[in-house]
């Protein structure tokens, strides 16, 4: 691999993406090998490769003595259970990696109880993305165990896996301990109403996490409300992502209400929702007098022509929002004109 020979003597590449080319387990090796010469590079994309049991093992070791990677990717390796052990067990020596992502491999229950172990004793690791794998009710209670006694993870990524109702209480009785974790992604896992229930309970009183991200969890207006009636009292949260949960205009104007009184919410994603005339209004209202909002998500909503006046309106009067996702493709005629100009006005504001 000339890739790996050049790696020897490099001194100056710090991110190298080499996912999605067919690298293989020998490929691996040679570049592990460079890579035990190599003091520069901190950042490794190797998703999307052909890498099994062997350059599993190969990775793991260069894991056990490096100390320059901060941040490996392993996304779409289709690792057996033998090789997320593999990379898992590494950790325990490694003391550098910040940043793992292991999407879309596999991972179990049993991969987890490993990792759990290590992360209570972990002092690096500050970022896990698990997204799409076969994490369960009891993996979760083997992370929520962790997040009791870790003070050092800040971004949990646990979106498109399977865990329920139970689940998500082990992991909001951690929250209501644990000091550190800033962001959790929890979207497209089977909650139920009484799982979101136990999140916005342990919310009210948690004062770490920053941004929830509740995609795709079929939360609709009664959620919607819980939600809305958490963002009364709770000081920390800044981003909340609740994208595709079939929110109507009931939803919205519950979530319009709050925004005339919440001062700590600067992002807010409702796209691809069912949010029609009613509500589109009731958030352009709520537009003229909140003064912290930054970013608006509401692409995929039914956004009419007529629909277009009323955020024309509120970005005329309102101070803060830098940007609006709102696809202007639905919007025609005049309506789509008068937006338009209204946003060149406006310079903060990116559509």
């Amino acid at each position: 691999m000339y890739l790996a020979d050049a790696l020897r003597v490099n001194k100056t590449l710090i991110v190298l993406n080499i996912s999605a080319n067919g690298i293989k387990d020998q490929g691996v090796e040679r570049l592990v090998d460079a890579l035990v010469i190599n003091k520069t590079l901190t950042t490794l994309h190797l998703g999307t490769n052909y890498i099994r049991d062997e350059g599993a093992e190969n990775i793991a070791a260069l894991l056990r003595i490096n100390t320059t990677l901060t941040s490996l990717d392993l996304y779409n390796s289709e690792f057996r259970y033998e090789c997320v052990t593999y990379i898992f067990d590494a950790l325990r020596l490694n003391t550098t990696l910040t940043t793992l992502t292991m999407s879309m491999n596999q991972i179990s229950d049993q991969n987890i109880v490993h990792l759990a172990e290590i992360l209570r004793n972990n002092t690096t690791l500050t970022t896990l993305n698990f997204h799409s794998n076969y994490l369960k009710d009891q993996g979760a209670e083997h992370l929520a165990n962790a997040l009791r006694v870790n003070s050092i993870l800040v971004v949990l990524d646990l979106y498109s896996n399977q865990i329920g109702q139970s689940g998500v209480k082990y992991l909001a009785d951690a929250l209501r301990v644990n000091t550190t974790l800033a962001t959790l992604k929890f979207g497209n896992n089977p909650i139920g109403p009484q799982g979101l229930e136990y999140l916005v309970d342990v919310l009210r009183i948690n004062t770490t996490l920053t941004t929830l991200d509740l995609r795709e969890n079929g939360i609709r207006d009664h959620g919607t409300e819980l939600l809305a009636e958490l963002l009364r009292v709770n000081t920390s949260l800044t981003t909340l992502v609740i994208s595709e949960n079939k929110i109507g205009d009931q939803g919205a104007k519950q979530l319009a209400n709050v925004l005339r009184v919440n001062t700590t919410l600067t992002e807010l994603n409702i796209s691809w929702n069912r949010i029609e005339r009613q509500g589109i209004r009731c958030l352009s209202d709520a537009l003229c007098v909140n003064t912290t909002l930054k970013i608006l998500g509401i692409i995929g909503n039914e956004i009419e022509q007529e629909v277009a006046n009323y955020l024309a309106d509120a970005l005329l009067v309102n101070t803060a929002l830098v940007k609006l996702t709102i696809g202007m493709s639905r919007i025609r005629g005049q309506k789509e004109q008068r937006l338009t100009e209204t946003v060149h006005v406006n310079k903060r504001i990116i559509i």
